[in-house]
């Protein structure tokens, strides 16, 4: 005869840990934008639908045909009849930034006046033409930005000016651009000297301006490469080296003076307490424009004779020229 344990029902837990027809929570990404017309390149006779991203562009096929053969070999392909269309016409969906696709065709359609060189464009609209122009190849426009991109050099120490003074640069640009300018370059490797320049004006900005980027009044935030901050950076902290390094070269440069004692003034004035910028500062190029600077050499006027004042000048200009032509040396760029 069996026990009563034996005709016990086996009441063992089971191991599952989720019902087998439990399904997965589903996680629905959100809803892309709906595409919405650009208020100025559409036009209602318009025979082609640009997309970029979420806006729209009615334009004239032949207008992109002639200036440029890679949209001439796109329209020469044949469509398929299920083909998108809006409003009867083809809809070409482009891989573009909608700011720089707008920017091409307004110059496209504006009779190109972005080639005439009395103009002073804004950097947006030069980096527009050079990128999408070298994809399109558009390339009268691709070369007429490439001319100002150029004139952005910074040239010598005397002229570094031009980039930072908005009244001499040959372009109209904002603080986030200069983080557009330093990328922009190695992506299309238009000249190492040209990056070590952009690097260098990015060096001016704040440590949270490199990290964080900076917000652009096109509604984006501005950021650097991750190679470009990693050059920065790096560029930034040997530049405050340098700093510290010219003006102690400076001092000790010093002659003696038999008039008055004024390398002793010199010391005093440039490394007194609450000054510490002067000596550490990302900007060697450009020490004489350091306001605090300024202040301590009006006052040196007064204590140093004048000969010792010049000579002070010209041992900064000196050291300055050599810092400049050495300057890819701080930037650990790959090559």
């Amino acid at each position: 005869m069996n026990s009563d344990a034996e005709n016990q029902p086996d009441t063992q837990p089971t191991t599952q840990t989720e019902p087998p027809n439990r399904k997965r929570a589903r996680v629905d990404s959100p809803e892309p934008p709906e595409p919405k017309r650009h208020e100025k390149l559409w036009f209602e006779d318009g025979n082609v639908v640009l997309q970029a991203g979420d806006t729209m562009f009615r334009v004239y096929r032949g207008m992109l045909c002639n200036a440029s053969v890679i949209f001439r070999d796109m329209f020469s392909m044949p469509q398929p009849p299920e083909g998108e269309t809006i409003e009867g016409v083809p809809h070409v969906k482009l891989h573009d930034s909608p700011w720089e696709l707008a920017d091409l065709l307004d110059v496209l359609y504006d009779g190109k006046q972005f080639v005439k060189q009395s103009t002073k464009p804004r950097w947006t609209v030069v980096q527009s033409l050079y990128r999408l122009g070298s994809k399109y190849e558009v390339l009268d426009l691709r070369d007429a930005a490439l001319h100002y991109i150029r004139r952005l050099h910074l040239g010598t120490p005397q002229k570094r000016k031009r980039l930072y003074d908005s009244t001499t640069s040959p372009v109209i640009y904002e603080p986030a651009d200069i983080i557009a300018m330093a990328n922009l370059i190695p992506e299309f490797n238009i000249g190492k000297v040209l990056h070590v320049g952009f690097l260098y004006a990015c060096c001016q900005l704040t440590v949270k301006e490199l990290l964080d980027g900076i917000p652009h009044s096109r509604g984006y935030v501005e950021r650097l490469t991750p190679d470009n901050l990693r050059w920065c950076m790096e560029g930034r902290a040997n530049l405050i080296v340098a700093s510290a390094e010219m003006v102690n070269r400076c001092i000790i440069g010093m002659p003696t003076c038999p008039h008055a004692d004024c390398s002793r003034i010199l010391r005093h004035q440039i490394t007194q307490e609450g000054h510490s910028e002067l000596l550490y500062n990302p900007n060697p190029l450009g020490f004489w424009e350091i306001p605090r600077f300024q202040d301590r050499y009006n006052e040196l006027k007064s204590y140093m004779c004048p000969a010792c004042l010049a000579k002070v000048q010209t041992l900064f200009d000196t050291r300055k020229q050599d810092l400049y032509l050495h300057m890819d040396q701080y930037f650990k760029l790959a090559t």
